[in-house]
C-alpha cells in the first residue's frame, strides 16, 4: 500500500511502539503482516496473535522469514503479487474471526504477502491492531478496524474469483 493506513512510526519512534504494544499484549489481537515487522515483534518479544510473511524482504531475496518460538500453528497459502488470493482471504478471514489474545497463527505465502494486511483490517476485532511495513519508512500500526471501511473498498476494487467481500451472500 502506497498510503499508510495508520500511524507510522519511522526509525525513531519504534521504541515508542514498543512500549504501546508492550501495554496491549495479552489484552488485544495483534496481527502482523511482512517479514521484517514481524521479525523486529519477535525480537521484541511481542508474538502476534497472527503473522503473515513470505520469506522475502523487498521482493528479495529468499531465506529472511521469521523465527518462531514454539507455539505457532502454522499455515500456507499461495498469493500472486498485487492480489489478494481467495485462498488467502478465506484464510484470514477465518483465522480474524475466531483468534483471541494468547492465540499464536503463522502464516507462510508462497508469492508475496504486501497486501494481505488489508482482510486483517477489515475483519479482525475492533480492539485488534494490525502492523506491516512501509518501505524505506518504518511501521504502521492501525488501530481496531478504523480503515475497515477503506479496507473492504479496496478489497472491492481488486478481482478475488468468487468473493463478495461486503459480507453480502455469505
Amino acid at each position: 500500500m502506497r498510503k499508510p493506513f495508520g500511524e507510522l512510526y519511522g526509525p525513531e519512534r519504534l521504541p515508542e511502539l514498543i512500549g504501546i504494544l508492550l501495554r496491549l499484549r495479552g489484552r488485544v489481537v495483534l496481527a502482523s503482516v511482512g517479514d521484517v515487522v514481524t521479525s523486529f515483534l519477535l525480537s521484541s518479544r511481542i508474538q502476534p496473535e497472527i503473522a503473515v510473511f513470505d520469506g522475502r524482504t523487498l521482493r528479495g531475496t529468499e531465506g529472511a522469514a521469521p523465527s518462531f518460538p514454539s507455539g505457532y500453528v502454522a499455515f500456507s497459502v499461495r498469493n500472486e503479487a498485487g492480489s489478494i488470493s481467495e485462498e488467502a482471504l478465506s484464510l484470514l478471514k477465518r483465522l480474524a474471526s475466531s483468534v483471541r489474545p494468547g492465540d499464536r497463527f503463522s502464516v507462510r505465502v508462497e508469492g508475496e504477502e504486501d497486501l494481505l494486511a488489508l482482510p486483517l483490517i477489515a475483519y479482525l476485532e475492533p480492539r485488534a491492531r494490525v502492523l506491516y511495513g512501509q518501505p524505506g519508512q518504518g511501521v504502521v500500526l492501525v488501530t481496531g478496524n478504523a480503515k475497515k471501511q477503506e479496507a473492504l473498498q479496496m478489497m472491492e476494487r481488486m478481482k478475488v474469483a468468487g468473493e463478495n467481500r461486503s459480507g453480502k451472500g455469505r
